[in-house]
């Protein structure tokens, strides 16, 4: 009886293993150490059905104009088309004034220079007082007028005084030297204060508010009056 009942036990490890060893659910409290369980073959996907086919590519393709062209697979591109090339937006022209305080070797050392208002969307910067040329306009008349408004100084052109175009962000500026007759008087409400000031500290001003043109037009008006009226207009001294 006995051995009946060891060669049951003994079937039924057998049977323990043999599920263990064919990964069937519920055996895995059975382990023998030192051994692992064997490697299982990775399941090969099935074979595809007889009317399969493959997807087509995704295909990119511009925005339809009209529903028609929605519907219409033959207006779809395969290619990235990239968009226009942006263009930037015609420059105006505009005209300026740069304002010595007089002909003398003194009133030569000084220029009248003007600080912006600062409003949303631009910084307040010392400027050379510009503007725009109006319909039916030259750029002598528009610079004379933009000195009368932004700064309030009467003014006179200088005979040869053109300082040549110099180019802004969004303008090209016609410069003349000028000379003025009078005090700064009132001025338009684009401008928070207008001062007289040595080229030097002039130059430093466009300088600390970025205004890389109008330096640029203070060294070509500084040119003008070395080679016209022999004049350094730094220090005041005659050049002859």
């Amino acid at each position: 009886m006995l051995g009946g009942v060891i060669r049951k036990l003994k079937d039924l490890v057998s049977e323990v293993r043999e599920a263990k060893f064919l990964g069937l659910p519920g055996f895995d409290w059975f382990t023998k150490p030192g051994k692992s369980k064997p490697p299982q073959k990775s399941a090969e996907p099935p074979p595809p059905s007889p009317g399969y086919k493959e997807a087509p590519p995704t295909k990119y393709f511009q925005t339809p104009q009209s529903p028609k062209a929605a519907s219409d697979p033959s207006s779809w591109t395969s290619k990235y088309e990239k968009p226009a090339k942006y263009e930037k937006p015609a420059r105006w022209q505009s005209a300026g004034g740069v304002v010595v305080a007089g002909l003398d070797p003194e009133g030569l050392t000084k220029v009248w220079i003007r600080k912006t208002k600062k409003n949303p969307g631009y910084k307040s910067q010392w400027t050379f007082p510009k503007g725009r040329i109006d319909k039916g306009e030259n750029s002598v008349g528009a610079a004379l007028r933009e000195v009368g408004e932004e700064m309030g100084v009467s003014a006179k052109v200088v005979p040869f005084g053109s300082l040549g175009k110099f180019e802004g962000d969004f303008s090209t500026t016609s410069f003349f030297l000028m000379v003025a007759s009078g005090s700064a008087g009132a001025h338009d409400e684009e401008t928070e204060r207008v001062a007289l000031y040595p080229w030097e500290k002039a130059v430093a001003k466009f300088a600390m508010s970025g205004n890389k043109r109008d330096v640029a037009v203070a060294k070509a008006a500084m040119d003008v009056i070395r080679k016209r009226f022999k004049v350094d207009p730094i220090r005041g001294t005659s050049l002859e």
